[in-house]
């Protein structure tokens, strides 16, 4: 896949959620998380929901535009509106369904820092990697966040359903969703970003719900092209799914 799309690296992570193999190409290999650590984000926010309950009804004037220092390549389907007032919740919901950056940076400005700090100690991934732009992980690393949504092991039952679903109605389609049948749900989010090399870095992870065997699926990727990297992103999916069919197509 590196040779054929012109990608310089790329690292996949592959997790049977039900206690079955782990498959991983080069898991150890660190990337610019970039978008994908809005789900963090999302997780810490609604942990502090648990300890106030009124904190996803509080409401945030979006003023103007905030300079993030960096475009989107894929900008938000339905961007924020100068002028005009968002709950927390609707703020979490853009983040996470049209990757607002300006939904982002409303929140961080308003949470406090020890939610993301302890959720990021908790699971052992470096509290560096709330500020520092320059700070790297890997598949493996990122794999956690999801982990923790799907066993419901951080957040209530109640909340770790409503990320999830959340993550699965992203309106970003064309890599690991795009070669999954539509009758499967895919709770997954994208990152991207564009490296002081000057290579393209994009990333695709979540989770690929075939039946009765639910899998977490990491793909990183590194190279001069986002058309390229999201080529290698599509087809290291559709190998898993044909690989996991494969071996489980009677419980479909």
């Amino acid at each position: 896949t590196e040779q054929k799309n012109n990608v310089n690296d790329i690292s996949v992570y592959v997790r049977d959620l039900n206690n079955g193999p782990v498959i991983g190409v080069d898991q150890n290999f660190s990337f610019a998380p970039a978008s994908l650590l809005k789900v963090p984000m999302l997780i810490a926010y609604l942990k502090w929901s648990e300890d106030n309950p009124k904190i996803l009804e509080e409401k945030f004037e979006f003023k103007k535009k905030i300079d993030v220092g960096y475009t989107q390549q894929f900008a938000p389907a339905v961007p924020l509106e100068e002028g005009k007032t968002y709950t927390a919740q609707e703020l979490l919901e853009s983040m996470i369904k049209y990757s607002d950056n300006q939904a982002l940076v409303l929140l961080f400005e308003r949470l406090p820092r020890k939610y993301q700090e302890d959720l990021y100690v908790l699971l052992g991934v470096d509290p560096k990697l709330i500020t520092d732009p320059n700070a790297r992980l890997t598949t493996k690393q990122y794999s956690v966040f999801f982990r923790i949504l799907f066993n419901s092991s951080f957040l209530s039952q109640k909340n770790s359903e409503y990320a999830l679903k959340l993550l699965s109605e992203t309106s970003f389609t064309d890599g690991l969703r795009s070669v999954i049948p539509t009758g499967i749900t895919v709770s997954h989010k994208f990152g991207e970003r564009k490296t002081k090399d000057g290579l393209q870095q994009f990333h695709d992870c979540g989770i690929v719900y075939y039946p009765k065997h639910p899998q977490l699926v990491c793909v990183m990727t590194k190279g001069g092209s986002v058309d390229d990297l999201i080529k290698s992103i599509r087809e290291v999916s559709g190998f898993v799914y044909d690989k996991i069919h494969t071996q489980y197509k009677e419980d479909f």
